[in-house]
């Protein structure tokens, strides 16, 4: 639903100071070159049969002994190194568009090593075709950005899109039953599968929250609330506001942060649940999900 999506949208060409359709296009771009490092001999020879190819070409390359390579890093020095290449962007944009894809693993040790350089050349001439092939098919057109007050805040959205629009295509949903389909073919694909990702994952969703009278509307086990529970349900009453909670363990913080987020969110789409590790937040995610 391109309606739902296009404060967003609206807020990246404002402030990149572009039309609409050149930002949709530059932000499909660069979100298609973010894992270009993965066109280095370390990361294409960690599968075994195809390391076997590479030393029959002579394209293989031992991996590092001291630090695992990531290929989002090398993927910003590969398309920074494309973009001075092309002259496209000043510096700073090349930098911000660098930044944005080196940045979609986040958290994540290691490095992105160098290619050696007897077979250097003939990486930087497949990235350069990659590189090509992601603007033919997402030409954003000959646009000029500009240094602006609103320019970072321009890129953390679209850093914002490149890592939920890489996790959406990791899933089942985006995968390609034709794997030997030519570019066009494949495109046509890629978009339905996407299109079908998104509303799998509920970003379509048009309903709001519905109200939460109390504990017991949401967990059936709460009968008789903690005091700190009942303080934080009787300041939801509240609006807008920040609440910090603290209490020991196993007083209920969970239960009361969610119906204080849910009561604050009433009428909207949904609530963000953030936390430190990929498990605790999929055990939250299926906690919550029940609800």
């Amino acid at each position: 639903n391109e309606s739902r999506y296009s404060i967003l949208l609206d807020n990246i060409s404002s402030w990149l100071k572009v039309k609409t359709q050149n930002a949709l296009m530059f932000v499909c771009y660069i979100a298609s070159l973010h894992d270009i490092g993965k066109c280095h001999p370390v990361f294409q020879g960690m599968d075994p049969g195809f390391a076997e190819i590479l030393k029959c070409e002579g394209l293989y390359q031992l991996p590092p002994e001291a630090e695992s390579f990531r290929h989002e890093q090398y993927s910003s020095k590969v398309l920074l190194r494309i973009l001075k290449e092309q002259n496209i962007f000043k510096r700073d944009v090349r930098r911000n568009i660098s930044a944005v894809v080196g940045l979609h693993h986040q958290g994540k040790r290691g490095t992105g090593c160098a290619i050696r350089e007897d077979i250097s050349e003939a990486y930087e001439k497949m990235q350069r075709e990659l590189e090509a092939m992601c603007f033919e098919a997402f030409d954003f057109g000959e646009i000029e950005i500009c240094e602006n007050e609103h320019i970072d805040a321009a890129f953390t959205e679209i850093c914002a899109i490149v890592i939920l629009a890489d996790w959406i295509a990791s899933g089942k949903l985006a995968e390609s039953e034709d794997k030997e389909a030519d570019t066009a073919s494949y495109l046509e694909h890629a978009y339905k599968k996407a299109v079908a990702a998104v509303h799998e994952c509920g970003f379509e969703k048009t309903t709001g929250l519905e109200p939460v009278r109390d504990y017991c509307d949401m967990w059936s086990d709460i009968t008789q609330p903690r005091q700190m529970q009942r303080e934080v349900e009787r300041s939801t009453r509240e609006t807008p506001q920040l609440m910090i909670i603290e209490a020991p363990m196993g007083e209920g913080k969970t239960e009361a942060a969610i119906l204080a987020a849910t009561r604050m969110s009433e009428g909207k789409r949904g609530l963000y649940f953030a936390l430190p590790t990929a498990a605790t937040g999929n055990l939250m995610y299926e906690r919550i999900e029940k609800l």
